[in-house]
């Protein structure tokens, strides 16, 4: 059955037939039989990363919440999902760096979820350094959703004082303002 899914993959609705094939695979319980078959569907939930639909114009609107945004948050929940491991975390990585604001806020918030460590934190304290503020963006946000903590709120501070900044301070208020109302107001004020 999940062999004659992925041959409809070459049809213009193939990405449904990869995610339906991925939601399968999973629910076999002899997974050492279908080892192949599984690392074959992560491939091509790999490529659905970079999913551009045709119906829609190369033209990048950040707001957009078209065929292309759905098919990558899909494919990339369900690398999430089935395998949490270092190749997805790498992936994540390269996610939080993608077009679209919705999948780079996804995989950050997977990144949280799944790999709150040091390491995690500290990659995303670099990541508000970048020149897109879509990628500082999304770091910000990893930052206060994973670490609220008083660590994190001197971060965010900073990243107010810098003359740099590549990302609207709005944004860095809000999140300062949704996990540390009071002292952020009052400092503020």
């Amino acid at each position: 059955l999940i062999r004659e899914l992925l041959k409809g993959t070459s049809e213009r609705l193939g990405w449904q037939a990869v995610f339906l094939a991925s939601e399968c695979v999973v629910e076999i319980r002899h997974a050492g039989r279908v080892e192949a078959l599984k690392t074959e569907i992560r491939g091509r939930l790999m490529k659905l990363l970079e999913f551009h639909a045709a119906s829609e114009g190369y033209e990048v609107r950040d707001d957009a919440d078209g065929e292309s945004v759905s098919v990558r948050r899909g494919a990339l929940d369900r690398i999430v999902r089935f395998w949490v491991d270092e190749e997805t975390r790498v992936v994540l990585q390269q996610a939080a760096r993608n077009e679209y604001w919705k999948v780079r806020f996804r995989a950050v918030e997977a990144m949280v979820k799944h790999w709150k460590t040091d390491e995690t934190r500290r990659w995303l304290v670099e990541l508000t350094k970048d020149e897109s503020s879509l990628v500082v963006q999304a770091a910000v946000h990893g930052l206060a959703a994973g670490w609220s903590d008083e660590a994190t709120r001197k971060v965010l501070l900073g990243l107010l004082d810098a003359s740099g900044l590549h990302v609207p301070r709005s944004n860095v208020i809000v999140e300062l303002s949704e996990k540390w109302p009071e002292q952020t107001t009052w400092e503020w004020l």
